[in-house]
């Protein structure tokens, strides 16, 4: 059987102590307010929502049902494919009315002749 030589460095205490700071100071504090929050830009639902209608018919139908899938992970609930194609059915269905409702809403505002 072979050894293995195993080799250890081991460094001085002080020197560790000057090259390591474990008193964290360079990290501001969590509750701090200022201008890194402020710089921050906010992501709202909305925000998620309008994203998500845009990106929609780029999106392959296995990629939405994995996305259902985690979502309905994360919220506990058990789905199995019927429940999932209805997922699908009622999103394409909102879609179709939010498409219809936008049309009518560009329509009305269209100036009269």
């Amino acid at each position: 059987m072979s050894q293995i030589p195993i080799e250890k460095t081991v460094f001085d205490k002080s020197a560790f102590e000057k090259v390591i700071n474990r008193s964290f100071s360079q990290l501001p504090p969590a509750n701090q307010t200022g201008e890194e929050e402020a710089a921050t830009p906010s992501f709202t639902i909305e925000d998620f929502l309008d994203l998500f209608n845009s990106l929609y018919d780029f999106i392959p139908e296995d990629v939405l049902r994995a996305m259902l899938e985690k979502i309905a992970g994360t919220l506990g609930v058990r789905l199995d494919d019927t429940d999932i194609q209805a997922l699908l059915d009622e999103i394409t269905s909102l879609r179709g009315q939010l498409v219809e409702i936008q049309s009518t809403i560009n329509t009305l505002n269209q100036p009269q002749a």
